[in-house]
């Protein structure tokens, strides 16, 4: 499953949260098949594990893939503090058991406790939907993807901006048309290889870069300068 997707509460069989020195926290949903299938973020740190291809393997593979990017991320060392919260008691020990093997040769502390999938929406003060508790939480999951994601898209955006300042300094324009053929927006890639939509446009009047930036439905109006940007359509004045 993607996770960017709510939830299958068919699917739900157990789930283990991992909270590590109180900060990184997530929840490793588990099927039937003993598979974690999704992966609910209860904390902005623990979004380091989104999009790695986790989900649809075996306890053991999962469990090591998350172990080596925390410890890549540096949200796992050699002191931390890993407490692990049993929901449903099902397969709590098998990945109590993967976890202490993945870390037998690191001095790091575990500890359990007992949790509810009810009490876990209360503490975030989810609201409940669909009368589901895991439904619930795993929104509570969502709002943090997007948010991670509006921001991801502004500095994209911002990126894109600063190309469009450097072609305009570099070049000593004062004035250019929103149609002229040089240096088009839709040619330019950010940072991070996103392209603006063909609905994307530019124009330089006075030295003033004025744009419409579109990336992946995420739209910003550039009025002259980064400083003066707003989120959503530009009003073209041109």
């Amino acid at each position: 499953m993607k996770e960017n997707q709510v939830i299958s509460s068919k699917d739900y069989y157990d789930a283990v949260e991992i909270k590590i020195d109180n900060k990184t926290n997530f929840i490793l949903c588990i099927n039937k098949e003993k598979k974690i299938y999704h992966i609910i973020f209860l904390e902005e740190s623990s979004l380091s594990l989104y999009n790695n291809n986790i989900e649809n393997n075996s306890i053991h593979t999962s469990i090591h893939k998350i172990i080596s990017i925390l410890q890549e991320q540096e949200l796992l060392k050699e002191n931390s503090i890993i407490t692990l919260y049993n929901y449903e008691d099902k397969i709590f020990s098998e990945v109590k058991k993967e976890i202490k093997e993945e870390l037998q040769s690191k001095n790091i502390a575990i500890a359990t406790l007992k949790n509810t999938l009810s009490q876990r929406r209360k503490e975030l003060k989810a609201d409940k939907v669909l009368d589901n508790d895991l439904i619930s939480i795993d929104i509570y999951s969502k709002e943090l993807i997007d948010n991670r994601n509006e921001i991801t898209y502004d500095e994209e955006a911002d990126s894109i901006y600063t190309m469009l300042e450097r072609y305009q300094q570099k070049n000593n324009i004062i004035n250019q048309e929103k149609d002229s053929n040089q240096f088009p927006i839709y040619y330019i890639e950010s940072n991070n290889n996103y392209i603006p939509s063909m609905e994307s446009w530019y124009y330089i009047r006075n030295e003033k870069i004025v744009a419409y930036i579109e990336i992946e439905r995420h739209k910003y109006c550039y009025q002259g300068s980064k400083k003066n940007k707003k989120v959503g359509e530009c009003i073209d004045e041109e």
